[in-house]
């Protein structure tokens, strides 16, 4: 059997499963536990991981190591851990804001309102917006920062009959950024998540600004019976990943015209 040795203390703890997390001399969270290594290896299983960290009986005792270790680091699958952490915390905001939006549909005046344009909170997109946005701490995972140079998101108010979220984040220098990875594992996140059912969306490849980008549109129903659409956007320029989500309630003409502009007049700023 395989042994996780704790690097607070050194003593070898017998990985006998994946939740083998916390030392059992010293009670500290171990490094390179489970959990924090198959967010790094999605695509290693636990026999993997045990034969990649895990020391023999006679290493634990101070002996040479007698087996040639194994690691599965693939950093596009690195990307869509990272992007489904973050984007299934707004698919927790999705659930919670679907159900406030009913109640109410979008004024037709918003169509004809001033739009004013919107810079993200480092300023690395823009987009017009008939609402104001306010920034706020979209939380994740601590393992998920080791790939992150920084992540900030603004959104718009809870009580309003359309929602707005946009994100943007830089990941750290080492790390292979994929388009497509960041936008699979957002949607993988928000459809399965709790309270989210009847999933169903199209994608299609559009250049922003000179850049790669990915343009989603889906529906989906909120426990059961509330039925909502959304429309987003996922753009790439170097290190750098900007993602736009506008959701609102089915059979709502009005929010469907104000979600369509609101994306179609995203764009990259000079970064």
């Amino acid at each position: 059997m395989y042994s996780l040795k704790c690097n607070h203390c050194g003593h070898a703890n017998a990985l006998k499963s994946e939740y083998v997390t916390f030392c059992a001399s010293c009670s500290k969270k171990m490094a390179n536990n489970y959990s924090d290594w198959k967010l790094r290896n999605p695509a290693g299983d636990f026999a993997s991981y045990c034969e990649a960290v895990g020391v023999t009986a006679n290493e634990a005792a101070g002996g040479k190591s007698v087996k040639k270790k194994r690691f599965y680091w693939d950093r596009r699958k690195v990307v869509i851990g990272v992007a489904a952490i973050l984007v299934s915390s707004i698919a927790g905001l999705l659930v919670e804001r679907s159900v406030k939006m009913f109640g109410g549909k979008v004024p037709e005046e918003w169509m004809t309102r001033e739009w004013k344009p919107f810079s993200t909170p480092r300023g690395i997109a823009e987009f017009l917006i008939p609402i104001e946005l306010k920034s706020f701490t979209l939380p994740f995972p601590p393992e998920a920062a080791q790939f992150l140079a920084w992540a900030e998101s603004c959104q718009s108010d809870s009580s309003m009959p359309i929602q707005v979220l946009a994100s943007e984040l830089e990941y750290r220098p080492e790390v292979q950024v994929s388009l497509q990875g960041g936008a699979d594992g957002g949607i993988n996140a928000a459809r399965n998540k709790p309270g989210i059912s009847d999933f169903d969306y199209e994608e299609v490849d559009v250049e922003i600004s000179g850049q790669k980008a990915i343009r989603q549109s889906g529906k989906y129903r909120v426990r059961l019976f509330q039925r909502c659409f959304f429309r987003s956007i996922y753009i790439l320029k170097e290190q750098h990943l900007v993602q736009v989500v506008v959701i609102y309630a089915a059979k709502d003409a009005v929010a469907e015209k104000v979600a369509e502009r609101i994306i179609n007049s995203v764009k990259l700023k000079n970064i």
